[in-house]
């Protein structure tokens, strides 16, 4: 009564009754809120029931009331201690993270303040108007604590239902599994101990957890994850669990309590002398099954993952105890992979059925249901089903291989039996790699990046054979009479006849062979550069000089020259994926790349940085590992750049300022210009249009009608002007190289092809008064006939070779040869110096092959 009585006067008193009243009315509103909230959460989850919760509940609030029972502070201390204790948890805690806490935390403040209000309400009475501080704490307090209590209410609150919600969420994934779900029902119905088969990361887990989603209100579960505790603790962990189940359901038992002081005694030893030596433990647990009777559902025990325990014994003991405590209120599955669990056991399939009479095996998945249902989830959004159609479809072997391994077959990958937990990684690893900047084109590179991982997680004994060293069209995949060869060393042997149609046969219809060259094939790789490089190879003779090999490459046809490239850039995608360290992009990508650095600079400074450039790539200063310098010597470092531009570089803008850096005012009309106009991008009409009109500014010193370069640029670029539609020509449908090579390239040009080409200028400079139009019809004009006084100027200029004085090293039976023919010779010493003094400055011989043969045939040492 007397504490009736100091509530009233602390809400009626005349001095604080305007300051106090509207505070407690929302202390009471914060508090009646929390506890409709709060308990229609307890509720919900039936917490209520569990003892442990009620019991943290009691314990917290008599320890509230007993705190500001016996802790005697003034309102002004009080109030600075509760802001302190706000201030460190918001200084140690993240509040969005955290909401939990602070929701607890908002409970025990608000708890301890009407407690508070309720024991100090004479001093609180006995204020005056003028203590303001105080009333303000309170207001600010009440305020602060009731905000972070609806606040965390609502977020707790909000974030259970999106955690209900999700946990709701099937994680039934395949259709098939609800079958094996209505099996294993209809057993636990009828037996009391069930074997779950499945091969790891097959969806055991999973597929128990769909069980206990389901089945929540038919059972009780317990799951045992033995890799997770140890082995001696999961006779406790499997009684205390059960026990906690019977408490939860207001069963007290005495036989648990028995149980768990024998535990203290005894680890885990032998279960059959636990079991049958002593008495009062048989008995206790006797008494704990009869006690699970009073249950209203069974109990399903499960234990997990019993197939990865190395030890045999525990095995045996996991058995012996479920033997002992299953009945019909406890079922117990086992969760494994039988051939696994047998190579641990070292016994036949009769043994685990002495223990596991019924077993469920999982259903198999096709790989067309794990695509479409994994491609479901969000994070994988990116992917689509078609991308992965490359995996199951039949290709056929490309025409370059048909013709040279002489069969005509058409290739398919058998997929079956992968596990779920696989997919998910294999997906993870390809989403994160779609992410990166290192593969911007994504339709390009996309195919293979799925093929690299589907390599890499559902045939790890060929990514075994991947090195980040070796390009993948260097590394021993195929077997073949105890030899294992690259897809080079396979097709440079056919084609040298050392392996015949029966051996090629033999190789491919080999499973593990036809599959690998299944992945060659789906990379992409184009085998004709490879095929025309063993050609080059082979025909090549001993004196081939470096000299020859780069002329090659100043005539190399633009389709190898891609093809090359090609095959380089997804050999050096190939190498990143397995080591992040070594380099995506191909020499010409980085050289790309670096000259886009120095063409964005202001004019002046382009000359000085590309000096700079050309130094760091000569020495090699590159970001990762594995790219070299496109320079060569011999070779004009802006004829290798046009090649990698061609390769490379789309932006029509950046064309154009490689166009203007290498043209320069004062450049003159050769076979070096025409060499490297070979290699740009004219398929693109404003990159055309401003090369031809820059070509036509230009001096001219000579005709090149007898080059190779320049029976290129003519074909080439008079083909373009067809291409761009400015040349429609009755007469000739498309110049070719043979069709000149059939005739005089300069009357062909100068009496047929530039009169037809520019009487058709004529006919369209009548068609549109654009300027914009004529603008480019007078550029195309004026190119014409630029060629056409190059073809009639009488100096005749020669083809552009590189002068190089070295060759390639001759093999040492060649050496020796020649050192013998030479001795037949009878030549003096200095016949011999005469004839290989003229044979090393044509660049025919190296300076080591020059000292050989003086030492072989005169013993002369240098």
């Amino acid at each position: 009564m007397n504490l009736l009585n100091k509530i009233i006067l602390l809400i009626t008193d005349s001095y604080l009754y305007i300051i106090l009243s509207i505070p407690f009315i929302l202390l009471v509103l914060i508090s009646f809120f929390y506890v409709c909230s709060f308990l229609s959460y307890l509720c919900r989850e039936k917490l209520l029931l569990n003892h442990q919760n009620i019991s943290k509940l009691l314990v917290a609030f008599i320890l509230s009331f007993i705190f500001i029972i016996a802790i005697s502070i003034t309102p002004f201390e009080y109030l600075i201690l509760s802001f302190l204790i706000l201030l460190f948890m918001l200084i140690s805690y993240s509040y969005s993270i955290n909401v939990k806490i602070f929701l607890y935390t908002s409970i025990l403040l608000i708890l301890n303040l009407v407690f508070f209000c309720i024991k100090n309400s004479d001093t609180l009475i006995q204020c005056k108007i003028n203590d303001i501080n105080i009333s303000v704490f309170y207001w600010v307090y009440i305020i602060i604590l009731g905000l972070f209590l609806i606040i965390s209410s609502i977020l707790y609150l909000k974030d259970d239902k999106k955690d209900v919600k999700d946990n709701n969420k099937s994680k039934n994934l395949f259709s098939e599994r609800k079958y094996d779900l209505e099996r294993i029902i209809e057993y636990l119905g009828q037996y009391n101990l069930i074997g779950l088969n499945a091969d790891w990361g097959n969806g055991k887990s999973f597929f128990f957890e769909m069980l206990r989603k389901q089945e929540k209100d038919k059972f009780f579960f317990i799951n045992i994850s033995v890799l997770t505790m140890r082995t001696e603790k999961i006779e406790s962990y499997v009684v205390n669990e059960i026990c906690n189940i019977l408490e939860n359901n207001r069963i007290f038992t005495w036989s648990s309590k028995r149980i768990k002081g024998l535990f203290q005694q005894s680890f885990f030893h032998d279960l059959g002398e636990l079991f049958f030596g002593f008495g009062s433990y048989a008995e206790a647990i006797k008494k704990l099954k009869t006690e699970v009777m009073k249950l209203e559902r069974p109990i399903i025990i499960t234990f997990e993952d019993i197939d990865r325990v190395s030890d045999k014994d525990i095995i045996h003991k996991i058995f012996a105890l479920a033997d002992v405590i299953n009945d019909e209120k406890m079922k117990i599955i086992f969760q494994y992979e039988e051939k696994r669990l047998l190579q641990i056991l070292e016994e036949k399939k009769d043994y685990i059925e002495k223990y596991i009479q019924h077993t469920i095996s999982l259903t198999t998945i096709p790989f067309e249901t794990m695509i479409k249902k994994f491609l479901s989830k969000q994070k994988y959004s990116s992917l689509t089903k078609e991308d992965f159609y490359f995996l199951i479809s039949q290709i056929y072997i490309p025409f370059d291989l048909q013709k040279l391994l002489n069969i005509n077959w058409n290739l398919q990958l058998n997929i079956h039996n992968y596990n779920i937990r696989k997919f998910e990684i294999f997906f993870d690893d390809i989403i994160q790699d779609l992410k990166t900047e290192r593969f911007k084109d994504i339709y390009k590179y996309k195919q293979k990046i799925i093929l690299f991982y589907f390599i890499k997680h559902f045939d790890y004994a060929f990514f075994e054979c991947l090195k980040d060293d070796i390009s993948f069209t260097d590394t021993k995949m195929f077997f073949f009479n105890n030899n294992m060869y690259s897809i080079v060393d396979l097709l440079k042997r056919v084609y040298n006849k050392k392996l015949n149609n029966n051996d090629t046969e033999m190789i491919l219809k080999n499973d593990t062979n036809r599959i690998r060259m299944f992945y060659y094939i789906l990379f992409g790789f184009d085998s004709s550069i490879i095929i025309r490089n063993i050609e080059y190879e082979e025909k090549k003779t001993k004196a081939t000089t470096i000299a020859e090999d780069l002329t090659e490459i100043l005539n190399q046809d633009i389709k190898e020259l891609k093809a090359q490239e090609k095959n380089d850039k997804i050999n050096r995608m190939i190498k990143n994926l397995i080591s992040s360290g070594k380099s995506e992009n191909t020499d010409f990508e980085i050289a790309v790349k670096k000259m886009n650095e120095v063409l964005n600079l202001p004019k002046e400074q382009q000359e000085n940085e590309y000096e700079k450039l050309s130094k760091r790539m000569y020495n090699g200063d590159f970001e990762k590992s594995g790219n070299q310098t496109i320079f060569k010597i011999g070779i004009s470092s802006i004829f290798s750049l046009f090649q990698a531009y061609l390769c490379f570089e789309k932006n029509s803008e950046q064309w154009k300022k490689l166009i203007d850096f290498f043209i320069k005012p004062d450049t003159k009309i050769d076979s070096q210009l025409i060499q490297t106009l070979n290699y740009c991008k004219i398929d693109d009409k404003k990159v055309f249009l401003h090369i031809i009109n820059r070509f036509s500014e230009l001096e001219i010193i000579g005709n090149l009608n007898k080059t190779i370069s320049y029976k290129n640029f003519i074909i080439t670029y008079f083909n373009a002007i067809k291409t761009h539609g400015f040349f429609i020509s009755t007469k000739i449908r498309y110049l070719s190289k043979d069709m000149i090579d059939r005739r005089d390239m300069k009357s062909f040009f100068v009496n047929l092809v530039i009169p037809d080409c520019l009487n058709d200028f004529e006919k369209l400079k009548k068609l549109s008064n654009n300027k914009d139009i004529q603008s480019e019809i007078i550029i195309l004009e004026k190119f014409v006939k630029h060629n056409l006084n190059i073809l009639k100027n009488e100096v005749e200029l020669q083809e552009h070779t590189p002068k190089l004085k070295i060759s390639y090293t001759t093999s040492d039976d060649f050496i020796v040869k020649k050192s013998e023919e030479y001795k037949k010779m009878k030549l003096t010493k200095e016949q011999l110096q005469k004839i290989l003094d003229e044979q090393y400055l044509k660049g025919e011989i190296s300076m080591y092959e020059y000292r050989c043969y003086m030492i072989n045939v005169f013993g002369e040492k240098l």
